[in-house]
This record gives C-alpha cells, sequence and structure tokens, in this order.
C-alpha cells in the first residue's frame, strides 16, 4: 500500500490534522482518495473515501463517509454510504445508506 498514494498533511481550521491521501496515477487501486481528520491527540474525528472499480463487466464508485466522537471512550457519531453501479449492458443503479447515532 506504501507507495501508491501521494499525501497531503495540513492543519485545519479547528487545529485538526487533516492527511489526504490521492492514489498516483499509474496505481492499480480501488480507493482512488482518502481524507483522515484527526484531533490534536491523534485520535479519528472524520473519514471520508472515494472507490472506483472498473472492469468489462461493471463499473461501481462508492463515497463512504465517518464521523466519530474521539475520546475515552470513542464512538460513532455518524456514518453515510453512496454507491453506484452500471452493469454492462444494464442502466446504472444507484443507492445509499446513512445514518446518525443518537445518544
Amino acid at each position: 500500500m506504501l507507495g501508491l498514494f501521494d499525501i497531503e498533511k495540513t492543519t485545519n481550521a479547528q487545529g485538526q490534522q487533516v492527511h489526504h491521501y490521492t492514489v498516483k496515477e499509474d496505481a492499480d487501486a480501488i480507493v482512488k482518495e482518502a481524507t483522515y481528520v484527526l484531533d490534536a491527540q491523534g485520535r479519528l474525528v472524520q473519514f471520508e473515501a472515494t472507490m472506483l472499480q472498473k472492469n468489462f463487466l461493471f463499473t461501481t464508485h462508492k463515497q463512504l463517509f465517518i464521523k466519530a466522537q474521539p475520546g475515552l471512550m470513542p464512538s460513532l457519531q455518524a456514518y453515510s454510504l453512496d454507491e453506484s453501479q452500471t452493469l454492462l449492458f444494464s442502466n446504472s443503479e444507484r443507492y445509499g445508506v446513512q445514518g446518525q447515532i443518537v445518544r
């Protein structure tokens, strides 16, 4: 996995570390982009990824989003997955799921 992605590390307005990974042009990887947002202690706050799988029979595009609450007892706050798939000789189908955790 190392060497497949270009990495850009920045700090956002909230002082969180943002690590953005973009697949290199010549790399063969399903994950095309991924972004991790970490708090000042390096704990996950948010994760987003774009995935693309393509072959002769189908093309699938996925967008994943996860939001977490870091701390002594880390927890999931929200998530979503949007996916579209086009099969050979067929129409494109789009579906997704999203949720929010209420405590």
